[in-house]
């Protein structure tokens, strides 16, 4: 009720919130089709908020498996803002993980630390990828 009182509203950021508190309710109700379609809504109401693009991409990664849009996602955000290290560390992730695009996997990872240099999560991530998948274990180190 509430998202829908919100997506009423003549606001953009008002708006929004309300497609984005629709999109996660429907996820959670496994309506990922439907949840898509309200994260696209938020975006197109003029907010460029890295939540929306964040949990876009994390729906098409990790719920519908579409690898490929998740990739445009996490690009589409960077090119708009490089600096979030929340959305470079899922890029790579996404690399590493599902695409197993290793090279790329260690850039995201390395521009993540360039960011935060004191991201713990990246750096297990980046010594996993060493280790296992790019056979360097001295930078695994």
């Amino acid at each position: 009720k509430l998202a829908n009182q919100l997506i009423k509203n003549e606001g953009s950021d008002v708006k929004a919130l309300g497609y984005l508190i629709s999109a996660r309710c429907k996820t959670n109700l496994f309506d990922y089709y439907e949840a898509e379609n309200d994260y696209l809504k938020a975006l197109k109401s003029g907010i460029d908020s890295s939540t929306i693009w964040k949990a876009l991409g994390n729906l098409y990664m990790n719920k519908l498996n579409d690898y490929f849009k998740a990739e445009k996602v996490y690009l589409k955000y960077i090119s708009n803002d490089g600096v979030n290290k929340d959305i470079w560390i899922k890029l790579g992730d996404l690399y590493h993980y599902s695409l197993e695009k290793f090279p790329e996997a260690e850039k995201a990872y390395l521009k993540t630390t360039q960011i935060d240099n004191f991201y713990p999560t990246v750096w297990f991530r980046l010594g996993e990828l060493y280790k296992d998948h790019l056979q360097n274990f001295k930078k695994a180190e």
